[in-house]
């Protein structure tokens, strides 16, 4: 990769780095980790800038210290308030740092370096703080534990100065990291314990911008909306229905930004809608959603369905409960036909 650099100074005297070269990584047959450790290696070969932290990063690629040296793929011990608090003080000093946070429970450890260290750092102090926090959410299909399956995104969601982006296909989830990378706002990115060993089963996008979601099925009666791993479920929903109902399959891609106007003119055009959210009712992304659409387009003919995780404990079981907790087609099916039988009197 080739490009020329140039040097300058911000507001605050720090060096400026700038290449004038295409940072989007070559498509191929990848599955999902290749794709989004190639937009992370394609990054750091373009920026000296750019610096990957956290516990075994090494290991992403045999030759990763070699290519980069020490300085700049740093393994860390298992601390993560401290490594986020690196990051943070780093991205102030004019790096670009990448921290693999493993598991999004490790989240609720650093709320206090998100919320008043990496989102106001801009704000208040006028420094950019370009940080891209990468974590793997979500209840596995066969979960031996349930510290580890957690799903923080409609709390993310909702802090101010932070972009939120959550691929539901490993088509997507190299080009959705490139453009995380490309950006200079604080990013969570979180890949969905279940999807991260999918290999693509359709062309690759060359390039993608954060906050387009993306509508991966037409259809006139029902819109329903998903994020991450649900968006499967949909399409299986829709399969399922064909003939009966026809439904509306939008992909969020991002939660912050929101791509509402794409939402909005779905269901100004079915008039209907169901959200899928794998979190449980009270605290999930669907139940906000929902009351936003339901502000904006008065013309509904029936009020939204939430197809969300059921409320209590994720159940402790190698054996495969998790199913009987999360949203699965069934449920988008029976939301989708509860929302026409409610408006034509006749359950499809």
């Amino acid at each position: 990769m080739t490009g020329e650099l140039s040097m300058g100074r911000d507001l605050h005297g720090h060096e400026e780095r700038s290449f004038a070269v295409d940072t989007t990584p070559p498509l191929g047959e990848r599955g999902w980790d290749t794709a989004v450790t190639e937009a992370v290696v394609a990054r750091m070969r373009a920026d000296r800038s750019v610096v990957l932290m956290g516990l075994e990063v090494s290991r992403y690629r045999a030759d990763l210290i070699e290519e980069f040296g020490p300085l700049r793929v740093i393994d860390t011990p298992i601390s993560e308030n401290g490594v986020v608090g690196m990051a943070v003080g780093a991205a102030r000093a004019g790096l670009q740092p990448i921290v693999d946070l493993w598991h999004a429970s490790f989240v609720y450890i650093v709320m206090d370096q998100l919320l008043n260290g990496l989102s106001l750092s801009q704000g208040l102090f006028g420094l950019p703080a370009p940080v891209v926090l990468k974590m793997r959410t979500g209840i596995p299909v066969r979960t031996p534990g349930t510290t580890h399956a957690r799903m923080p995104h409609w709390m993310l969601a909702g802090v101010p100065g932070i972009d939120v982006i959550y691929p539901s296909c490993a088509e997507d989830a190299g080009p959705l990291m490139a453009a995380a990378l490309r950006g200079l706002r604080p990013t969570i990115f979180l890949e969905h314990i279940d999807l991260c060993k999918q290999q693509p089963s359709g062309p690759v996008p060359q390039r993608l911008e954060v906050g387009e979601a993306n509508t991966v099925a037409t259809g006139a009666d029902v819109t329903v909306v998903a994020l991450g791993p649900t968006v499967r479920h949909a399409l299986a929903a829709r399969a399922e229905l064909d003939g009966v109902l026809d439904l509306e399959v939008l992909d969020l891609r991002s939660l912050e930004p929101l791509d509402l106007d794409t939402v909005l003119a779905s269901v100004r055009k079915t008039r209907r809608l169901v959200i899928v959210d794998e979190a449980p009712s009270k605290t999930s992304f669907a139940w906000w959603l929902s009351g936003a659409v339901r502000a904006q387009v008065p013309e509904l003919l029936a009020e939204p369905r939430c197809v969300t995780a059921m409320e209590g404990p994720i159940p402790y079981s190698p054996h495969g409960l998790a199913p009987g907790i999360v949203p699965q087609p069934a449920d988008i099916v029976a939301a989708a036909r509860c929302t026409a039988s409610l408006t034509t009197g006749v359950t499809p």
